[in-house]
């Protein structure tokens, strides 16, 4: 009889498509491959660090050699047809009782041979067994795990099912790999075998046990503690960030870090794409994005200058073998993509767009054991690239220690992370990532550097705290007459036919900026219904599937079409420039930000034209800060004569912005609102208001794998309903993925908590192989307007 491999991966079928298997063994080398190609080159962990999470490689995977385990495996094998039926499967001795996590049951291979170690003192073999016990679960969910039940696993799934019947199974190939690695065999005796490590993994770190140092002040304590609670988030991080990479990547190399040769060649790949962008073969780099060489080794940067002013150019000349660019949450990280692409190449390129999560649900967590699931798969190999775009709140969410955090801490690990517009994120957001910030740049050896039009008192306030602050970098560009645009108020939303109409008439095309997408489907609906046959119209907003959105952005970025129709996603990053552009009524930051979409160039020598709607009854922002807008637009209309234009250039809108962030109701709804963020942090923390709060307390004061909170309950307590993002699929594309084996890849769509609440309590959403599915009769897809609900 052929003897069984043992399997790490499951050729498990994810609707319409087989992923391959891995044997323990080759996956085992995969983490060592990527291990290799990041642990060795730009991280600078000490030596015995680096060790530590080799070892962790070995060692994490190893209880899978378990008997329910590798049946789970064949099961699946079975299922899409890679093996014949049941015979295959291994007889269990014990098949009344639940399988037992796998990795649980690893220690029960290397505890004794971890104990036996001299070069690792008693907390490093503590941290080491805890990062391989839960790389994968959660301490909430290991909690009342009884040793006995381990102890059962071990002898009858272990050893009674698969290591007292050698014959029946291959281990050349992993004992090749426990030799070479570790020079160390696979125990294949009951005496060899270790029953009780889980005594040792229930029990806290205990900051007494080294060296009985029973005489440590509580301050040396603390400071001892911050120590192993760091070496523990590195550690684990790095083992789940090489899992995830090597169960991604399955042996195909990878580019994680810019080499040293390609950033010295940043300049001139950013001059070329100046150049080539402006028509202009002499264009250099302007004052702003001369001076920022000079604050390269400031672990905080923060560069003050206005919109248009060549901020990303600027952050782009900060190079870093990792680098992370990070955009407002209600902006998405696709509108960036493209550009970056053509600087670094897509091979360097990865976003992290709406519909990717990172941290884990229970559904994510349950299949991980025997396959990445597809949003795993996505989001580590765009982790793998060395430049990562992404939103403010995919990396704020951190803070709160969700299940699999370490992972992102990982991919920050010296990382130089860049925040475009930072005045336009929410106080609770601001706040929750500069306690993310504050942490990292002491811990983690990152650096940042915050980019922003102009910041609220109550922002400067907050980034003055920080130990690392050294004031703002001020670089006046705006000048008078420059980039005109004529601003024409208080308009009626039926105008926007005549208003289009108009501009087509003359050749232009006309943007078209709303609120919110149920807002953009409407127009869209009421524009194609008046216009003439054949009038290019395209929507352009965040309830698009993947692969249609890169496809949109691609078009509004090369401005094919006649009308877009577009929500916030526009405010920032696109290189667009309408004659025509209608918006509805926004905060001032906001509004700022959709005037540079008009006459961006300055080609107009009228100015272009700026239609702005009345305000409407109901809006996604927050009524006082469109009322003092609307105050600060219609005080300022009243200094025009009636009969002539109000003309806006760069620097009346520089005014306009500065006056609206000193207004006294503005100031007090951000101060308000830092004071409620503020408040709900010491809450989820269990703090009180005495205890003062930075980053480093909130990370690394507790046992670092006590997860705060349990992915998106967490995120709806802080970050609430209405700024989270779910990802579902159309039933009708789940359907074609199981009748005609359809890649889904690509064909989520990112939809606001609210809206996904809503639609479960109308039983509009289930459940299909770990994917949730939006139902038939409750929905309408197109290309052109993305998707509307049938139920508002």
């Amino acid at each position: 009889m052929k003897k069984r491999y043992l399997l790490a991966k499951s050729s498990t079928k994810v609707i319409g498509k087989v992923k391959n298997s891995r044997t323990l063994a080759e996956h085992t080398q995969d983490l060592l491959n990527c291990y290799d190609q990041i642990m060795t080159s730009a991280i600078t962990l000490p030596e015995k660090e680096k060790q530590m999470i080799r070892e962790g490689c070995v060692w994490h995977d190893l209880g899978k050699i378990n008997s329910k385990f590798q049946n789970k495996i064949y099961q699946g094998m079975m299922e899409n047809g890679e093996l014949s039926p049941a015979p295959f499967l291994i007889t269990c001795s014990n098949p009344e009782k639940e399988e037992m996590k796998h990795n649980l049951l690893s220690p029960a291979f290397f505890y004794s041979a971890l104990q036996n170690r001299t070069d690792l003192s008693w907390l490093e073999k503590q941290v080491l067994l805890k990062a391989v016990m839960y790389h994968h679960g959660s301490f909430g969910k290991y909690y009342d795990v009884r040793q006995t039940a381990v102890e059962e696993a071990i002898f009858y799934d272990i050893y009674q099912d698969i290591i007292s019947q050698q014959e029946n199974f291959d281990f050349t190939d992993i004992e090749e790999v426990l030799a070479d690695e570790l020079s160390m065999s696979l125990p294949k005796e009951v005496s060899k075998i270790n029953f009780e490590y889980y005594s040792d993994f229930q029990e806290p770190f205990d900051l007494l046990a080294q060296q009985n140092q029973v005489d440590l002040t509580e301050a040396e304590l603390s400071s001892n503690r911050k120590k192993v609670n760091q070496l523990y988030i590195e550690v684990k991080g790095f083992i789940n960030l090489l899992d995830h990479l090597a169960s991604s990547q399955e042996g195909q190399s990878f580019n994680y870090y810019f080499t040293q040769q390609e950033q010295a060649e940043t300049d001139q790949k950013l001059l070329s794409f100046i150049q080539h962008r402006t028509g202009n073969a002499q264009a250099k780099f302007n004052v702003l994005q001369e001076e920022i060489v000079q604050f390269a080794e400031q672990p905080l940067v923060i560069t003050e200058a206005f919109t248009s002013a060549g901020k990303t150019i600027c952050s782009d000349r900060l190079t870093a073998p990792k680098k992370l660019y990070l955009v407002p949450n209600r902006i998405s990280a696709m509108s960036f993509y493209q550009e970056a692409v053509e600087k670094f190449g897509q091979k360097n390129v990865g976003v992290l767009h709406g519909t990717l999560h990172l941290y884990q649900t229970k559904e994510d967590e349950d299949a991980a054991e025997i396959s990445l699931s597809a949003n795993d798969i996505e989001l580590a190999r765009n982790f793998a690239k060395p430049y990562l775009l992404a939103t403010v709140d995919q990396i704020a969410m951190t803070l709160f220690k969700y299940p699999a955090y370490e992972k992102v801490l990982a991919v920050m690990k010296e990382a130089r992370i860049c925040v475009d517009e930072i005045h336009l994120l929410s106080p609770r957001m601001f706040l929750a990532f500069i306690l993310l910030m504050d942490y990292a740049m002491e811990h983690l050896n990152t650096k940042f550097h915050l980019m922003t039009a102009t910041l609220p008192a109550s922002y400067k306030k907050r980034l003055a705290e920080l130990s690392n602050y050294e004031g703002i970098h001020q670089v006046d560009t705006v000048k008078r007459d420059e980039k005109t645009i004529q601003l024409s108020m208080d308009h009626e939303e039926m105008e926007i036919v005549a208003i289009s109409q108009q501009a087509l008439s003359k050749n232009q095309q006309v943007l078209i900026i709303l609120n919110d997408v149920d807002s953009v489907i409407r127009c869209y609906k009421k524009l194609k219904n008046e216009l003439p046959d054949g009038t290019a119209v395209q929507c352009l907003h965040g309830r698009f599937k993947e692969n249609d959105s890169k496809r949109l952005y691609g078009q509004i970025t090369q401005q094919e079409g006649q009308i877009w129709l577009t929500t916030q996603v526009v405010e920032i990053a696109l290189d667009i420039d309408f004659p025509v552009v209608i918006s509805d009524l926004a905060p001032m930051d906001s509004l700022v930000q959709r005037m540079g979409r008009n006459n961006r160039r300055g080609k107009l020598a009228d100015g272009g034209l700026f239609y702005l709607l009345k305000p409407k009854t109901y809006s996604v922002y927050d009524q006082i800060l469109l009322d003092e807008t609307s105050k600060l637009l219609k005080k300022g209309r009243k200094k025009v004569k009636k009969n002539e234009p109000w003309l806006l250039d760069m620097v009346d809108r520089k005014d306009l912005l500065s006056d609206y962030y000193q207004q006294k109701k503005v100031e007090q709804f951000f101060e308000s609102e830092f004071a409620q963020a503020e408040k709900e942090i010491r809450k989820i923390f269990g703090l009180t208001n005495r205890q003062a709060i930075d980053g480093e307390m909130l990370i690394l004061e507790e046992e670092p794998y006590q997860n705060i909170a349990d992915n998106k309950n967490e995120a709806a307590k802080y970050f609430r309903n209405s700024d989270m993002r779910i990802k579902i699929y159309l039933e009708e594309d789940i359907s074609l993925a199981e009748q005609e084996g359809k890649d889904l890849v690509g064909e989520g769509i990112a939809i606001s908590g609210r809206r996904y609440y809503q639609l479960l309590s109308m039983n509009a959403i289930t459940e299909k192989q770990y994917r949730k599915v939006l139902l038939k009769d409750n929905y309408v897809y197109d290309q052109k307007f993305g998707l509307d609900f049938m139920t508002k």
